[in-house]
């Protein structure tokens, strides 16, 4: 019963330490407003931007996605996500296109340590298929956040 016990109390403990680092993974997130795209190649789209801190990292996300149901084919839509310290680029992923047709897709910084502390915000870029090429379409800047 008394090893019962323990086992019962040492989870509940191991269960409370997870579950409050998880939800304190980021701090605070500010998102940008959407940005409609199109129609382009019979696509029409719509793509934002994400910037997230927490004591000591930062993460930034960038997304697009077709408006309305069902997939685009592989390699129309493509997404770099991108943050910005005091208004210079400080770290960005490489473009990521769909592999496979896909409704939407993003790209994420996670866990990066940051350039240093100031105001951070994010300005993704996305590219779509036009049908001779790609056309690039950043998204609207996120709010600052202080890191």
């Amino acid at each position: 019963m008394k090893k019962n016990l323990r086992l019962i109390i040492s989870t509940f403990i191991v269960g409370i330490l997870f579950g409050s680092l998880m939800s304190t993974v980021f701090a605070a997130t500010a998102t940008s407003n959407s940005k409609s795209i199109g129609p382009v190649n019979g696509y029409s789209y719509t793509n934002y931007a994400q910037i997230s801190t927490d004591s000591g990292y930062i993460g930034a996300r960038t997304s697009i996605s077709k408006v309305g149901t069902g997939n685009v084919p592989t390699g129309y839509m493509g997404s770099l996500a991108r943050a910005y310290k005091d208004g210079a680029v400080c770290t960005e992923t490489s473009m990521l296109y769909n592999d496979e047709p896909l409704n939407g897709i993003g790209s994420s910084i996670v866990g990066h340590s940051g350039c240093g502390s100031g105001v951070y915000h994010s300005q993704g870029k996305t590219e779509v298929y036009n049908g001779n090429g790609y056309s690039t379409y950043y998204t609207n800047l996120t709010p600052n956040l202080n890191f």
